[in-house]
């Protein structure tokens, strides 16, 4: 990332293009109070499945997190690591059990976004759906590395940072 900068050796017809690069996910870790087993989803319509060890519970209203891909694992995440390898600098997303303090839990560094998404159990009443805030930050390219600050109830997904140029 950053400015790229070059001269032709004279006069000549070219095109110039941007190529766009697939994020790729490795080397993955969720730290969580049973140590269930982690799996990563590219987020495709408007719910996933939350946890690896968990039956109907869900995750949905995800429309801004498209394309991204969502870390499964445990269904309570301990302060532990959370950890993965990618290849291009990114934007982590994390949704926060609204029911307590998200604020205080949410891992350092990470800010609120004003957006929510959906938590439910699975049992189709309202008692057991609740608001999930999101919170996020950027990362480069390498080893991504966070631990929220309490034992905590979240999805954690990943997306691309949006390529952005300036100065053409």
């Amino acid at each position: 990332a950053g400015l790229v900068k070059f001269q032709f050796r004279g006069g000549v017809n070219a095109g110039i293009f941007v190529m766009k690069r697939t994020l790729v996910l490795s080397d993955v870790v969720s730290s969580g109070g049973a140590n269930a087993a982690v799996e990563v989803e590219e987020i495709a319509g408007e719910i996933v499945k939350y946890a690896t060890n968990r039956g109907a519970y869900v995750l949905n209203h995800l429309g801004s997190l498209q394309s991204s891909k969502f870390i499964r694992g445990d269904n309570d995440k301990s302060t532990g690591d959370q950890a993965f390898k990618v290849n291009v600098p990114v934007t982590v997303v994390v949704a926060m059990d609204g029911r307590g303090d998200h604020a205080a839990r949410a891992p350092e560094g990470f800010a609120a976004t004003g957006e929510s998404i959906g938590f439910d159990h699975g049992s189709g009443g309202t008692s057991r759906y609740f608001l999930m805030p999101l919170y996020a930050k950027d990362f480069d390219a390498g080893l991504v590395k966070f631990q929220f600050r309490g034992g905590v109830n979240a999805g954690i997904f990943v997306m691309k940072r949006t390529l952005v140029l300036s100065d053409v």
